[in-house]
């Protein structure tokens, strides 16, 4: 039946007399249609960041759809078997592009993810994206994901057997300005095979790679959390010590939990996470670290 996903769409007034029958309330007709009239007009007036902080989503309303009253907001459920994974984390695009007016570079677009969107072996996440990637420049056309016209971070998936060598050969004779669209789909297309998610925590695009504050991480945690879900997959790994300790919410010091398993839960289903040393930039001399320790995650956990 697909995992039912609950989006928000609006924190309105609604009739009291239904809020006081909620309870035998399973769907609305009448009440559904003045709910999506008020969501039209006042869409633009919502306050992201608080709704983001309380955990809540926004969407637009799909046709066919069932409603539900609960703590005063109207909702709206479908299934990923009934809108399919890449919908929903198209969903969530719209967020991560307010978020990039908030917090990265105005000039760039905010960069989302890659891969297998369908119960993926591995989803990776990283911290936040910067300019380097070409496909946050405002005139590509091509697919958002990450290190599109980047080197170094395809070392570490070929070098863990999961990128093919005839990309990876393409990719470190390519420059920057080599990357097309037709390029892109085809890298992602072996990240796909290859049965891998790529993201970043914060998809904010900043000009060069200035630290990001815990707070501003913090506030992208629920949009991640919710794309866990939505994909659904078997590992995730975390890089670096900050990612790490926002996801998990615990105190991570990498050193000592190389190889360590954590379980945490998100809307009751338990997930797998490791937290492996950040391979690149500043983190390039711990590349052979992060190599071993996902062989080790591999062998281990598929």
């Amino acid at each position: 039946t697909g995992i039912a996903i609950y989006f928000v769409i609006e924190n309105m007034n609604i009739n009291k007399q239904l809020l006081e029958n909620k309870s035998n309330i399973e769907n609305y007709n009448t009440e559904n249609s003045a709910v999506e009239e008020k969501q039209d007009k006042d869409n633009e007036k919502i306050d992201l960041s608080k709704n983001l902080q309380e955990g809540v989503y926004l969407s637009k309303t799909f046709g066919n759809i069932k409603t539900k009253i609960q703590d005063g907001k109207a909702y709206i459920a479908f299934t990923s078997k009934e809108l399919g994974s890449s919908e929903f984390t198209k969903e969530l695009n719209k967020y991560y592009d307010e978020l990039q007016l908030k917090y990265g570079d105005k000039n760039l677009d905010a960069i989302y993810n890659g891969g297998c969107k369908n119960n993926p072996r591995i989803c990776f996440i990283f911290m936040n994206p910067t300019g380097k990637n070409i496909a946050s420049n405002k005139n590509w056309r091509g697919i958002k994901s990450p290190w599109i016209g980047t080197k170094n971070i395809w070392d570490l998936f070929y070098s863990v057997n999961i990128l093919d060598k005839k990309i990876y050969d393409k990719i470190k004779k390519y420059k920057p300005s080599d990357w097309n669209y037709e390029f892109a789909e085809e890298v992602y297309r072996c990240v796909e095979k290859h049965k891998y998610f790529i993201t970043n925590l914060g998809k904010c695009t900043k000009e060069g790679a200035s630290p990001i504050k815990d707070k501003v991480y913090s506030e992208y945690l629920n949009l991640l959390l919710k794309e866990i879900e939505i994909i659904d997959p078997k590992v995730i790994i975390l890089f670096g010590s900050q990612v790490s300790k926002i996801v998990l919410n615990e105190n991570i010091k990498m050193s000592m939990v190389r190889k360590k398993k954590f379980i945490r839960k998100i809307n009751s289903k338990d997930y797998t996470f490791y937290s492996v040393y950040y391979p690149v930039g500043n983190g390039r001399s711990n590349i052979s670290k992060s190599i071993e320790d996902i062989k080790y995650i591999i062998e281990k956990e598929l």
